[in-house]
């Protein structure tokens, strides 16, 4: 298709006043878990593998169930068990923890709490920090990107700086400077009528 085109449909949505697409992951070997977060501070680790694979245009699988105890499903994220979690709420709590704390459960079920919130606060987001290995005082990220993915920022290397280049060489005159410049013999002659 075009860039400017309307595209087709990815996923139909349920009839429930308010859905609405929230998150996608990758499925991959690297990431044997999807971790789901729902907006009162409840959420759950499941196998990629309860996903079933469907047709485009389906209406997809439950993840995490919603309602009066957990709220509505904030975010969806791939994770391995070395990951770390970061949950940040409307007042602006921060909460890191450990991912592999939480316990894995089967895909349709309610989820255990991440987060103590106060009254009238929800979680607003979250985001996985991948785990860093130091090794001789230098941090190496833990694992490669993965085919077709992007290198984190820290993964790439800098520009080197043109303050630490070596100084350029100064041209030594050559020996042998080809035809018609000095020293073959050509420019040295005298000018006619003036004495050599």
């Amino acid at each position: 298709m075009g860039r400017a085109t309307y595209g087709v449909i990815g996923v139909r949505l349920s009839d429930a006043e308010g859905d609405r697409v929230v998150a996608m992951a990758p499925v991959s070997p690297k990431y044997p878990t999807l971790l789901s977060i729902a907006s009162k501070g409840y959420g759950k680790r499941s196998p990629t593998g309860s996903y079933r694979r469907t047709r485009r245009g389906a209406k997809g699988v439950v993840t995490i169930k919603t309602g009066e105890r957990n709220g509505f499903v904030v975010t969806v994220l791939p994770t391995t068990e070395s990951s770390e979690l970061l949950v940040t709420t409307k007042n602006g709590v921060t909460i890191r923890m450990a991912v592999n704390t939480i316990r894995a459960q089967g895909r349709d079920t309610m989820g255990v709490r991440i987060i103590r919130l106060d009254d009238g606060d929800e979680v607003r987001d979250a985001l996985i920090l991948e785990e860093r290995a130091e090794t001789n005082g230098e941090i190496e990220p833990s694992l490669p990107p993965a085919e077709g993915e992007l290198p984190s920022p820290d993964d790439v290397p800098s520009p080197p700086d043109p303050d630490d280049a070596p100084p350029d060489e100064e041209d030594e005159p050559d020996d042998d400077d080809g035809p018609g410049l000095a020293g073959d013999g050509e420019d040295d002659a005298a000018p006619p009528g003036e004495a050599p």
